[in-house]
C-alpha cells in the first residue's frame, strides 16, 4: 500500500516537473521531442525512464487537456481548450512529437498587457514592476518584453495610489447598492496638501466612474437635480456609503440613453456645462485635421469647403471645452457658431490681452 502511495507521489512529482519544463521550454513557435525532453528531465530526475516519462506525460496531459478522440475532432473543434499539443493531434495520432505547451496569453497580448500596466497613471511604479515580473512569468522561458524602450512621463501627483483605489472601491459599492455617498472634496492648498473647499460634505447619486487622461471621476448628481456632477476621485476624501438609495439614472437625461464613454466624447476634458452644436471653421492642413481628431475623434462632421485652406465642420460638445480647445488651436481653428459661444470666446481673449497688458 506504502509503495503505490509512493509511486503516485513520484508520478505527481514528475508531471509537475514535466509540466514546469514544457511551459518554460516551449511556447507557440518552439517545440521539444520525447528525447529532448526526456533529457531535460533526466536532469531533474535521474531515475527518469522513457516509458515512465511518456505516462506521467499522458497522465499530465488527461489532466489538462479535453479528451482526445482518434479522429481529433475534438481538437478541431476546441483548439482553444488544449493547453498540450503535439504534431498530429488534429488528426487524432497518440504518438508524440514536437511537443509544446500552448500558454493562456500570446506574447503579442503580453506585451500588450505589460504596455498597459507601464503606462497606467493609476498604478505607482512599484506595484507596476511587480505586475509586469508576475505577467513576464505567464510566457514561456523565450518571451522577452519588446517595449522597454516605452518610458512612462513622470506624474506630479502625489496621491497614494491606494487612497485612490480605495476610493473607487468605496463607490463602485455604492453603484452596484443602488446608494448615495458623502464625500469631502479638495484642493490644494500653498503647501501642497489637500484642503477641503467647503466645510459642509457633498451628498452624491454615483453613476460612474471612469478614467480619463489618466485621472479617474464619478459622474454623478446631487439630490434630485438633474445636472450631471463631475468629481476627480484624488480629491476627494472621507468617502461614506449612505443608508439613502440614490436617485434612478433614468432621471438624469444626459446619462439616461446613453454610457459613460458617450457622455465623455460630449464633454472634453470634464468640461460637465451643456453640449452645443458648435460650426467650426478648420484649416484643412494635416495639423489642423490632426487637432480635430485628437479631440473628436470621428465624432465631427466636414459640412463644406470654405476656400483653398479652410473647411467648415460640426461638433457637439461641451461649449467651454471648445472655447479652451479654440484658444490653444488658435492658428488652426475658428468658432463661427453659435454667435454668443463665439463672443464668449472674444471677451476671455480681450480679458487676457487686457490682462497682459497692465504688467508689461
Amino acid at each position: 500500500m506504502n509503495d503505490n502511495r509512493a509511486s503516485q507521489q513520484n508520478s505527481i512529482i514528475r508531471a509537475l516537473k514535466l509540466l514546469e519544463i514544457l511551459k518554460s521550454g516551449t511556447d507557440r513557435k518552439h517545440k521539444l521531442t520525447q528525447e529532448q525532453l526526456l533529457a531535460m528531465m533526466k536532469k531533474m530526475d535521474g531515475s527518469c525512464t522513457l516509458k515512465t516519462m511518456r505516462t506521467d506525460l499522458r497522465n499530465l496531459m488527461s489532466a489538462i487537456n479535453p479528451i482526445l478522440d482518434d479522429a481529433g475532432e475534438e481538437y478541431k473543434d476546441h483548439p482553444q481548450d488544449y493547453r498540450i499539443i503535439y504534431d498530429g493531434i488534429e488528426e487524432g495520432r497518440h504518438r508524440m512529437s514536437g511537443i509544446q505547451y500552448i500558454h493562456e496569453f500570446t506574447n503579442d497580448e503580453l506585451d500588450l498587457l505589460i504596455g498597459l500596466v507601464k503606462g497606467s497613471g493609476g498604478i505607482s511604479k512599484e506595484s507596476a514592476e511587480s505586475i509586469t515580473a508576475k505577467l513576464k512569468k505567464l510566457g514561456s522561458g523565450y518571451y522577452q518584453y519588446t517595449s522597454d524602450v516605452i518610458q512612462t512621463i513622470p506624474e506630479h501627483n502625489t496621491i497614494d495610489k491606494t487612497f485612490i483605489n480605495q476610493n473607487i472601491w468605496i463607490i463602485n459599492a455604492a453603484i452596484i447598492n443602488n446608494k448615495q455617498i458623502v464625500f469631502t472634496f479638495n484642493g490644494y492648498c500653498k503647501d501642497g496638501k489637500l484642503t477641503p473647499v467647503r466645510e459642509r460634505k457633498y451628498i452624491a447619486n454615483p453613476y460612474y466612474v471612469v478614467l480619463y487622461q489618466q485621472k479617474y471621476y464619478m459622474l454623478c448628481t446631487h439630490d434630485k437635480y438633474e445636472d450631471v456632477h463631475i468629481y476627480r476621485l484624488d480629491l476627494m476624501s472621507d468617502i461614506e456609503l449612505c443608508e439613502e438609495d440614490r436617485e434612478s439614472v433614468r432621471g438624469v437625461p444626459e446619462l439616461e440613453h446613453s454610457n459613460a464613454k458617450e457622455y465623455m466624447d460630449r464633454h472634453l476634458n470634464m468640461f460637465y456645462d451643456e453640449p452645443r452644436t458648435v460650426v467650426l471653421k478648420v484649416s484643412n492642413s494635416l495639423r489642423g485635421y490632426t487637432s480635430i481628431h485628437d479631440q473628436f475623434g470621428d465624432k465631427y462632421t466636414y459640412k463644406r469647403k470654405i476656400d483653398d485652406e479652410y473647411d467648415e465642420i460640426e461638433v457637439t460638445a461641451s461649449g467651454d471645452a471648445i472655447i479652451d480647445y479654440a484658444i490653444q488651436y488658435s492658428d488652426l481653428v475658428e468658432i463661427i457658431r453659435p454667435k454668443d459661444l463665439r463672443n464668449k470666446l472674444i471677451d476671455k481673449i480681450n480679458n487676457i490681452q487686457i490682462k497682459y497688458e497692465e504688467n508689461k
